[in-house]
């Protein structure tokens, strides 16, 4: 199978937004945005979060004992395209706080969970990366969305 084909056919799986954070070993916070945060297990509380190799993050969260996640309102796209990019100072000007587990927390998101790192499992290009929420918080409001390579929002 041709790349273009894979990418074209998983870009039609609508998934939320979600940013994942890590605080490095020199204390800076890292982060990228994501869509593969999924719930594991009720109980235990666990999430995974998929990272890419290749991303400039990604040695940060191969080296940290905690992450966070921060699922994402309609109202911060601005947020998802600021963490997707890559080589700036994505937390400048960003609102947050160091969670239980040593992880930036950023401020607003429509659902946030702090997680301790109980397991990495290495998947072609990507490392998924098991957490035990130790902190999830929530507030009203619509999640962001991806579908078709563009942000949308639920209507109704």
């Amino acid at each position: 199978m041709d790349q273009e084909s894979f990418r074209h056919a998983c870009a039609h799986w609508a998934t939320g937004v979600a940013i994942a954070t890590v605080m490095s070993t020199d204390h800076s916070p890292h982060g990228l945005t994501v869509s593969s945060f999924t719930v594991v297990s009720l109980h235990p509380h666990l999430v995974l979060v998929s990272i890419d190799h290749r991303s400039t993050a990604y040695r940060h969260f191969a080296l940290a004992h905690g992450y966070s996640i921060h699922v994402l309102g309609d109202d911060q796209e601005h947020l998802s395209a600021r963490f997707a990019r890559p080589g700036e100072d994505k937390f400048e000007g960003v609102a947050w706080t160091t969670g239980a587990t040593g992880a930036p927390v950023i401020q607003g998101a429509l659902a946030e969970f702090d997680c301790e790192v109980v397991d990495r499992i290495h998947a072609g290009d990507h490392t998924i990366f098991i957490g035990e929420v130790k902190r999830a918080a929530s507030c009203d409001g619509r999640p962001l969305i991806y579908f078709n390579r563009a942000y949308r929002r639920v209507t109704g």
